[in-house]
Formats: structure tokens, C-alpha cells, sequence
């Protein structure tokens, strides 16, 4: 029987969705788990609630960046924020630099982008580094179930 359900999904589409870190950690041990090689919870001295609850914070922090759209949408207002206030602020005949005006005020929009980007990203470092500084046991042993599947 054929699913006529526009809003249905196969695995495959749910998948792709889903790639992200959490969901590929998750899928590697429900993958490889059962391996007798394979990294093992109770060596690393962690639950699996530990492990959960790491993911889930880790994810969240990289989710705290929002999506590409939502970053070049935020990119897009910061760098108009000086022109429309050299619009407000001056007549069109009277722009303190003349013709180069606009361009000095694209330029400083790019540069305050540039800065928003700079302290975006080491705001999520600086997060990430404190939840792995947390779990350390938890963070060694991602990296470990990490560098099993890429072995």
C-alpha cells in the first residue's frame, strides 16, 4: 500500500533531517554497539543518563546558533544599521564624506557583522569548552565512539 500522506517521511528523508551531532552519536552506538571492540559506557565510569544529557546540551549549544537563513538575516540587518542611520541622521545633499558616505557606512556595517560573527562564535566556544570541561568522562567518550567509526 502506497502512503499518500503529504506530510509523510521515509527514514531515509528523516535521516538526512536528523544529521546532526546528537543523532549521529546516537546512531553510531545503536550501530556499532553490540561490538566487542567497541568504546563501552561502564569503562569510561558514566551512565547513560550522563551521556543523554551531554548530547542534549551539546546539541542545544550548537542549535543556540540558529540557521543559516536566521544568521544572514541578522548578517543583513546589522550591516544596514549604519546607512539607515546616516539617512536619518543627514539630508542626501549633506552627508558628511559625500559620495563616499554610503560606501564608508557599508563598510562599517560589514565590520560590525564581522564582530557580531567573531563574539557569536566565541560565545558557543567558550560554552562548549565549560560543558566539556563538566564531562569530561562523557566528552572522552565521544570522542573515542567518534574516532571508532571513522577508524
Amino acid at each position: 500500500m502506497v502512503n499518500t500522506n503529504p506530510f509523510h517521511m521515509s527514514k531515509e528523508m528523516m535521516d538526512s533531517l536528523l544529521d546532526d551531532y546528537e543523532h549521529r552519536v546516537k546512531r553510531i552506538i545503536e550501530n556499532y554497539g553490540d561490538r566487542p571492540d567497541f568504546p563501552n559506557v561502564e569503562r569510561y565510569k558514566i551512565t547513560k543518563d550522563e551521556l543523554e544529557d551531554y548530547l542534549f546540551d551539546y546539541q542545544a549549544i550548537l542549535d543556540s546558533e540558529g540557521t543559516e537563513r536566521s544568521r544572514y538575516t541578522i548578517g543583513g540587518i546589522i550591516i544596514i544599521i549604519p546607512i539607515v542611520v546616516l539617512a536619518f541622521l543627514y539630508p542626501v545633499n549633506k552627508m558628511p564624506f559625500g559620495q563616499w558616505t554610503m560606501l564608508l557606512a557599508i563598510l562599517a556595517g560589514l565590520f560590525l557583522w564581522g564582530a557580531y560573527t567573531f563574539l557569536r562564535k566565541m560565545l558557543l566556544k567558550m560554552r562548549i569548552e565549560k560543558l566539556n570541561k563538566r564531562n569530561a568522562n562523557v566528552r572522552q567518550y565521544v570522542e573515542d565512539i567518534l574516532a571508532y567509526h571513522k577508524a
